[in-house]
């Protein structure tokens, strides 16, 4: 299983990072927006500007089908580890359940970069790469499992109005999660889950950090 989701960010790459990686932000974004049972930072050490590693460990009691259920319990706890590469401005993370991680691989990473909207109306990624600067709040991405994410894949869309600053830049999030489940009879199962958790994680996580951006959260 292969996703991939797009986001409108409320203000700048180098304050969503401020703001992804405070502790209490972290703590709130458990608490609050992601309904976590529990919720510690084990270690986070560095900085933004010379590089990050954060390990967290955190549980939750998601709506799951009942062979999900049966295989994990009712409370899933999960390790998170993550790197944050200021050389790229991407942080790759994996993802470890304390029941069957052996047969459960999920990687992922975040990306925010700068779009730049030209004189048209048209836009360009401030980096590499060709965007419409009208691109909408939220782009769902669905890829097969062989598939290349950068291969061009028509994605559903929805209109909403985008967040500039006075010179026309706006900057967009790009989550990424790749899942891979080995457990006979219930790999596809188990993946299906792990693709709606992750739409509904991302989705309450962007909403969160944007109102934080916004000073209303």
């Amino acid at each position: 299983m292969k996703l991939q989701l797009r986001y409108d960010v409320h203000g700048s790459a180098e304050r969503f990072w401020e703001v992804f990686f405070d502790p209490e932000v972290t703590r709130r974004l458990h608490l609050e927006a992601l309904r976590s049972t529990s919720v510690e930072i084990e270690d986070q050490t560095g900085d933004v500007a010379t590089g990050l590693d954060r390990t967290i460990c955190y549980g939750q009691k998601p709506d799951a089908p009942g062979p999900v259920k049966k295989l994990f319990g009712s409370e899933v706890i999960t390790t998170e580890h993550g790197t944050f590469d200021p050389k790229t401005g991407i942080w790759s993370f994996t993802l470890a359940p304390a029941t069957l991680g052996e047969k459960t691989e999920i990687r992922g990473s975040i990306e925010i970069k700068e779009i730049a909207a030209t004189e048209g109306g048209a836009g360009a990624e401030a980096g590499p790469g060709v965007r419409d600067a009208a691109r909408t709040a939220r782009t769902v991405r669905i890829l097969g499992e062989n598939a290349d994410p950068s291969a061009g894949d028509e994605a559903a869309a929805v209109d909403a109005d985008t967040d500039r600053d006075s010179t026309g830049t706006r900057c967009e999030q790009i989550f990424s999660l790749e899942a891979k489940v080995k457990i006979f009879g219930a790999g596809p199962v188990v993946e299906r889950f792990i693709e709606k958790q992750a739409r509904d994680t991302q989705d309450r996580a962007a909403a969160f950090f944007n109102r934080v951006l916004d000073g209303d959260g």
